[in-house]
């Protein structure tokens, strides 16, 4: 498998997709060091920012899309793996990627952008070695664990991004979870349909201006859920 630079039917070489789920306030400051950042790899390319259908963070994400060519703003009304599976379909990059621009610096975007283009066969993701704090530390590893165990999947982090595969990889673009077990579906596929996967570690970058903290709620319904994407999955096996 080769790179795919820019062809002649309009596609490019590289498309990031960005949910956005806040007010979109950090939005403008990152995308200004990513458009940098991707500048620099010398590829074409296109920024795919996915906004809530109405609120603030619509309006921040069409009016840097007006400025910005290269950026495209499509709306979701569905939580983090809806408004992922809108982008990646909205996308014409031969190289995908997503990730979760608040906690993804252009250099780490960047660094496995430049791995992922140098190895086209294998899907690159993220392995956070840093959390904000001890419960989140925590709360992850316990998550980890029942996927493993659950799933029999190979990694200790499954929410970590950016996650990044070529188009060819194309049941990854048929992926179904609106939610936050998009993930854990991404890493399943990979395992089940055998795709060759390189984890590279990385720092998280911290919420600037922030409390963060275990959304107890939130994460109940993620490890509830992680049963129920399980009996799921094997209902769809032959």
């Amino acid at each position: 498998m080769t790179f795919d630079k820019k062809t002649s039917d309009g596609a490019v070489a590289i498309s990031v997709v960005l949910p956005v789920d806040d007010d979109g306030r950090m939005l403008s400051g990152v995308l200004g060091e990513y458009v940098d950042a991707l500048d620099a790899l010398g590829e074409s390319w296109e920024i795919v920012v996915v906004h809530p259908t109405d609120g603030k963070a619509r309006l921040a994400c069409e009016r840097i899309a007006s400025v910005h060519a290269e950026v495209k703003a499509h709306a979701s009304a569905g939580d983090w793996g809806a408004s992922v599976r809108v982008g990646l379909q909205a996308s014409i990059g031969g190289l995908l990627c997503y990730t979760n621009y608040q906690r993804t610096s252009a250099a780490v975007l960047s660094e496995m952008l430049s791995f992922a283009m140098g190895n086209p066969e294998l899907v690159i993701r993220a392995n956070r070695r840093t959390r904000d704090t001890r419960i989140q530390r925590l709360g992850s590893l316990l998550f980890n664990l029942e996927c493993r165990t659950l799933l029999g999947v190979a990694t200790w982090d499954i929410n970590g991004t950016p996650k990044i595969f070529p188009r060819a990889f194309g049941e990854l673009l048929r992926l179904t979870c609106d939610d936050d077990l998009l993930d854990v579906e991404f890493t399943v596929t990979c395992e089940r349909e055998d795709y060759p996967v390189i984890e590279i570690p990385v720092d998280a970058q911290p919420l600037v201006g922030l409390h963060p903290g275990l959304d107890y709620v939130s994460a109940l319904r993620m490890y509830l859920g992680v049963g129920r994407l399980r009996r799921s999955i094997q209902a769809r096996t032959p």
